[in-house]
């Protein structure tokens, strides 16, 4: 079975673990990073930490530089990090000669196992988010497994020509996604008042799920706890609860270290859905484990796109949702399953009871088949 993983931004990762991705390529010989920001180059972790957010940013980008966006590649199995990317919104001169978009590279001791396809695959997703409708990639004709993954990805050769080095590099472009606007489009856009509004971006993300046909109950303004509100939460048997929390080109980031702190506590599954201008932002600032939706429009008409999907929360407990339950729901759970004891407990002793007494998976059953049924026009 193939391992997954997920691109992380660097601020993710222990300065430990990028010095040890750094001395196994220098152990192999391998003096020159792929997709590292120059991670080869820098004399310390901070100096290549505070470069790499430097150029994150159109303010801060290095003079000559383009805004470039890193992230480590790292399995979801044990965290371990596989590989590296750099992708460059923009080109200049040299890049658009010898760099492209998009540069990546795998640690030696990780070679040969598919990672390189998942890195590309997840690096375009993201293009997608930066408004790109085409990315140039090149490698050496001597490299045949860029070359495959390259192709595999949708590459269509442009392009040889000899490097300095005198070797033949070979010039590729690869359509991100045909439904996202243009660059062009995306400048124009933002002189314009921003469009999608969460009413606007709703719709679009419902219908993406009630189009699987798939036994669901979507609830808006879903209350999570007193201290927070979910945009949307989607209750399936097969997946259990699944928050989204909403930001539109309209809305602030302001509250989402909040927002994402309660939804983990409560979520199975957790998505952030966002218009065109927080996409990139967002990437930075959910956990890896969480989601994301970005919803776009071209032409007067919405689409979305999955960049990258949610696994099951760490810090999701059973307890935290059973908060969900009225009194008389878990009442009825407890006689289903002929427990007795619960005619004079509190809420709070009955879910412990519950908890207790029945096997984890048939319990967030039932939870999930009296969130599924529950007639939510009247009030406990």
């Amino acid at each position: 079975m193939k391992e997954e993983i997920v691109l992380v931004t660097p601020s993710e990762i222990s300065a430990r673990e990028t010095i040890d991705y750094r001395e196994e390529h220098f152990a192999n010989g391998e003096m020159q990073m792929h997709g590292s920001s120059l991670l080869d180059q820098v004399p310390s972790y901070e100096d290549w930490l505070e470069q790499v957010q430097r150029n994150a940013s159109e303010e801060t980008v290095n003079p000559d530089w383009v805004i470039c966006s890193t992230f480590f590649a790292v399995r979801r199995s044990d965290r371990r990090v596989v590989g590296m990317v750099d992708i460059r919104h923009t080109l200049n001169d040299f890049l658009r000669e010898y760099g492209g978009h998009i540069g990546y590279g795998i640690r030696p001791s990780e070679r040969r196992k598919g990672y390189g396809t998942q890195i590309l695959e997840q690096a375009l997703a993201y293009c997608v988010l930066i408004g790109r409708e085409r990315v140039m990639l090149a490698c050496y004709n001597d490299n045949p497994a860029s070359q495959r993954i390259i192709i595999k990805c949708g590459g269509e050769l442009e392009k040889t020509f000899v490097h300095t080095d005198g070797k033949i590099v070979e010039v590729y472009w690869i359509k991100c996604d045909a439904n996202q606007p243009t660059q062009e489009a995306m400048e124009s856009g933002k002189k314009r008042h921003p469009k999608l509004l969460d009413k606007e971006i709703r719709p679009i993300l419902f219908e993406q799920f009630e189009m699987t046909g798939e036994k669901m109950r979507i609830m808006e303004e879903f209350v999570l706890c007193h201290k927070c509100r979910a945009d949307a939460v989607m209750i399936a048997p097969n997946l259990g609860i699944v928050g989204f929390e909403i930001k539109s080109d309209r809305d602030s980031l302001e509250r989402l270290e909040h927002q994402v702190k309660e939804y983990s506590r409560f979520c199975d599954y957790n998505y952030i859905v966002t218009g065109q201008k927080h996409a990139t932002k967002v990437m930075e600032l959910v956990p890896s484990f969480w989601g994301i939706y970005c919803v776009t429009e071209k032409e007067g008409r919405g689409s979305i796109k999955c960049v990258r999907e949610a696994t099951i929360s760490p810090k999701a407990r059973l307890g935290n949702q059973l908060h969900f339950l009225w009194r008389s729901e878990l009442i009825a759970i407890m006689k289903a399953h002929k427990i007795k004891g619960y005619s004079s407990r509190s809420k709070s002793k009955i879910r412990r009871l519950l908890l207790d007494t029945m096997e984890k998976e048939v319990l967030q059953s039932e939870l999930y088949e009296a969130l599924m049924e529950r007639d939510y026009s009247i009030y406990e």
